[in-house]
């Protein structure tokens, strides 16, 4: 019996949006190189002076914690969720759009819809008053 292996996918668009995370991650990934080499420039200028970096109007420090806070911590953070939240409310994983990958997704909305009743709206069962 011989298989083969799939070949890896290549970096697309269409590969990263195929599943919610791999976006958040690649343009986590993506800031912080960017901030990387921000930095190295900036080192490489204030060692060696070869150009000039624009002056900053705030302390380099505080652009720092800007930086890392803003663009890429939430990148990964969410990247993160994107992949946990489903297992861990026991929904099925999202796909590409930002839906599930459920069979049958949202049959059961259109079928309470149709006999006048939302089944989402009423309590629980030891929640409704006693009659």
């Amino acid at each position: 019996m011989k298989t083969e292996a799939t070949p890896p996918p290549r970096l697309s668009p269409a590969w990263l949006a195929h599943a919610p995370h791999r976006l958040m991650f690649f343009v986590g990934a993506g800031n912080v190189l960017l901030a990387m080499l921000w930095w190295a420039l900036w080192l490489a200028a204030a060692r060696w002076g070869g150009w000039t970096m624009p002056a900053l109007a705030i302390p380099a420090g505080w652009l720092h914690a800007f930086v890392m806070q803003y663009l890429v911590l939430p990148s990964f953070i969410f990247g993160f969720l994107l992949t946990v939240f489903p297992r861990w409310m026991g929904l099925p994983e999202l796909d590409g759009r930002g839906t599930s990958n459920a069979k049958g997704n949202g049959k059961i909305n259109s079928d309470s819809n149709r006999k006048g009743k939302s089944k989402s709206c009423q309590p629980p069962a030891r929640d409704r008053p006693q009659t």
